[in-house]
Formats: C-alpha cells, structure tokens, sequence
C-alpha cells in the first residue's frame, strides 16, 4: 500500500522560507563584506559561491538555482546600498548599462523562470504519482 502526501502546500511553505532565508542571507553577507575584506583573499570567488549557494541545496534544483541567484543578487545590492554607493561603480566583472549592472536584470528573469520552472516540476510529479496509486 503506498501512501500518497499532498507536497503543493509544502513546496509553497518551502518556497517562501527559502525565500526569507536568501533574503535574509544576501542582505547580512553584503553587510559583513563591507567590514571584512573577504575579496582581498585568492579564493573569493569560491567561498562567496558557496557561501551564498550551499545553504539551500533541495532535492528539486530549479528551487536551489532560484534562491541562490536570489541571495546573490540581494547580496551585491544590499553591499551597494550599504555603501551608498552606485552599483558597478567599481565592479570590473561584470557589465553596466546606464549605471545598471545587466546581473540584476539577468538575476532577476533567471530568479522567476527558476521557481515557475520548479512550480510546474512540482505540479507535474504531483500527478504522476496520483495517477500510480
């Protein structure tokens, strides 16, 4: 006998705690980095990678890619902001258009397709799995 759970409720609930906590990560290491020069170590790019990805790690990858495109999008907003300066004023890595780094754009279409994408993943294997009991 297989039981059958209904995960549309959890994955949503899931969803917006992964959410709050890439949020709430992006903007805390965007703070600290302007106090701790973290970048002026030789392997930056490898620990803010995972810092800021291995943290939400999920069996469903299309959720991880979107909370982790989210707390670094946060995070490079929230460093600016801290430091009340204009993003990519110094940013030599990545291209600005009109003051506007083409990341944020980019983070954000990526953020949306990502939980759409695991949404319909979800509602997808919801039903195989109704239709195999």
């Amino acid at each position: 006998m297989r039981i059958h759970v209904h995960t549309h409720g959890a994955i949503k609930n899931n969803l917006l705690i992964n959410i709050v906590r890439a949020l709430s990560l992006g903007i805390s290491y965007g703070i600290i980095e302007t106090y701790v020069p973290i970048e002026q170590i030789p392997i930056y790019r490898i620990i803010y990678l995972a810092m800021l990805s291995l943290p939400f790690i999920s069996v469903n990858y299309f959720v991880w890619l979107g909370d982790a495109a989210l707390c670094m999008l946060v995070q490079d907003m929230s460093y600016w902001a801290y430091l009340h300066e204009i993003p990519g004023q110094w940013a030599w890595y990545y291209p600005v258009y009109h003051g506007i780094p083409l990341l944020y754009p980019t983070g954000i279409i990526i953020i949306i397709l990502s939980y759409l994408k695991a949404k319909k993943y979800n509602v997808e294997y919801e039903r195989k799995n109704k239709k195999s009991l």
